[in-house]
């Protein structure tokens, strides 16, 4: 099913905005989530920790140690200490990750954020906004229908 002009969506975390809910989507198109835009309490952009990645990391800059000691003074050890620092850093890169924590009256869930940072930020905007004009008892909200690309409401 394709999106239409007026869904928010965020392609590479397979989450979008349809018709009040916020729908999280597996690569293969499945429904793996479905949340009332209503029931939002709070949604917010934050960091996760891999612990995978730290304990590479820390492996990494033994192997540098180690090489810098038992190979000895030859073009192997700095080919060896380039290639495991290296390691290292991309590791330590990739130690912190994006989420999108989702919190609702009974619980909250975390998607991770594989879309660019200024996409999230934008998306995550957008559906606070909705979800506090759902949350709005003063009248009826209608979400015109370029919201996806202003984020601006009608209040009637």
């Amino acid at each position: 099913m394709e999106p239409e002009f007026n869904d928010l969506e965020l392609p590479k975390s397979g989450l979008l905005v349809r018709e009040g809910t916020l729908c999280k989507r597996a690569k293969n198109g499945a429904l793996v989530g479905r949340h009332n835009l209503s029931q939002i309490q709070s949604i917010e952009i934050g960091w996760e920790v891999n612990p995978a990645g730290i304990v590479f990391a820390v492996l990494c800059l033994g192997l540098v140690f180690v090489a810098w000691y038992l190979i000895g003074s030859s073009a192997w050890r700095w080919a060896a200490i380039v290639v495991l620092a290296s390691a290292t850093l991309m590791s330590a890169l990739c130690v912190l990750s994006y989420v999108i924590n989702i919190r609702f009256p009974d619980g909250q869930v975390r998607y991770p954020m594989l879309d660019l940072t200024g996409d999230g930020e934008g998306f995550v905007a957008s559906v606070r906004e909705l979800a506090s004009a759902g949350r709005d008892r003063h009248g009826t909200t209608i979400v015109s229908s370029d919201a996806a690309t202003s984020g601006t409401l009608e209040r009637r």
